[in-house]
C-alpha cells in the first residue's frame, strides 16, 4: 500500500539477519494511519515490531507529502477518531513495553534510555550542525563572525549525481543563510519536538541571540497553557505535546 520495495516477510527477515550478525542496539521505523488501516491493525503492526524486542521504535504517523504519489493519487486515509484512537492505544502499549517516549515519534528502551536514543536525529533536534556529503543531501553550517554574531547557513547538494559530480557546479544546487526570525523558528520547531526542557542558554549558544527576544511569543504560549516557563528554561505543556504545530507557529515572528 504504501508503495516500498519489500514485503512483510522480507522486513521480519532483515530483523532476524541483523540478530544474528551480533547487533544488539537496532531501531525499527513504522508508521501508522496507513490507507484504510483499522484500529485492530494500526496495534498489530507496533506490537508485531515490540516483538522483535528493538532497542528503539520511530512510531508516527503517515503524512501526504507534496510532490509524491499519495499527494497526486490521495488514498482513503482512517477518520479522525480512528487516527486519534491508534495513536492512544499505541502510546499505551510502547509504555506497557517499557519504551520512553523521548521524541515526538521516538521512543527508547526506559533501562539505558542515554545510550539507545539516537544520537544523530537528536543533534538535528536541538539544532547542531551537520554535513551532507552526496547527492541530495543537506547541511547546517554554524559560523561565529568577529562581532560575536552566528551565521547559519543551510545548503542543498544537487539531487542529480552527474550534477553533483560536475565539477562548475560546486556541489551546491542552493544556499540560504537564515535571519534571525528563521533561527528563532528553526530552533524551537526541532527543540520542540523533544520531551525535555528547553534551556535559553542553549538558544543563545546555538542561534547567537538573547533569549528576550522569545519573552513575548513565550507569554503567548504561557497564556493557552502550551509551556511552562522559568528564568532558565522552558517546556512544553501536555497540552502542547498534543497541539504541537500550534505551539510551533507562535514562534513564527
Amino acid at each position: 500500500r504504501l508503495g516500498r520495495i519489500h514485503n512483510n516477510e522480507e522486513a521480519h527477515k532483515a530483523i532476524d539477519a541483523i540478530k544474528k550478525a551480533g547487533f544488539t542496539n537496532f531501531n525499527i521505523d513504522i508508521m501508522h494511519g496507513l490507507p484504510e488501516q483499522n484500529l485492530e491493525d494500526g496495534l498489530y503492526d507496533l506490537t508485531q515490531a515490540i516483538s522483535h524486542a528493538p532497542t528503539h521504535i520511530s512510531w508516527y504517523q503517515l503524512t501526504i507529502e507534496p510532490n509524491t504519489y499519495f499527494y497526486q493519487h490521495p488514498p482513503i486515509l482512517p477518520s479522525e477518531e480512528v487516527l486519534y484512537q491508534i495513536e492512544q492505544h499505541g502510546l499505551l502499549l510502547l509504555e506497557k513495553n517499557e519504551y520512553h517516549r523521548y521524541e515526538i515519534s521516538a521512543y527508547s528502551k526506559k533501562n539505558q534510555q542515554q545510550a539507545l536514543q539516537c544520537q544523530h536525529n537528536l543533534n538535528y533536534w536541538q539544532f547542531g550542525d551537520y554535513l551532507g556529503i552526496g547527492a541530495g543531501a543537506h547541511s547546517k553550517l554554524s559560523q561565529i563572525m568577529p562581532d560575536g554574531n552566528i551565521t547559519i547557513t543551510r545548503h542543498w547538494n544537487y539531487r542529480s549525481p552527474y550534477s553533483y559530480m560536475d565539477k562548475k557546479n560546486h556541489f551546491f544546487s542552493k544556499k540560504i543563510i537564515l535571519s534571525n526570525q528563521e533561527k528563532i523558528f528553526e530552533f524551537m520547531l526541532n527543540n520542540l519536538r523533544l520531551y525535555q526542557t528547553i534551556e535559553f542558554i542553549l538558544f543563545e549558544k546555538y542561534t547567537g541571540l538573547k533569549r528576550e527576544v522569545l519573552n513575548k511569543p513565550i507569554e503567548k504560549a504561557l497564556s493557552k497553557n502550551l509551556m511552562t516557563a522559568d528564568n532558565n528554561k522552558i517546556e512544553t505543556t501536555e497540552i502542547g505535546k498534543k497541539f504541537l504545530d500550534d505551539l510551533c507557529q507562535i514562534f513564527l515572528i
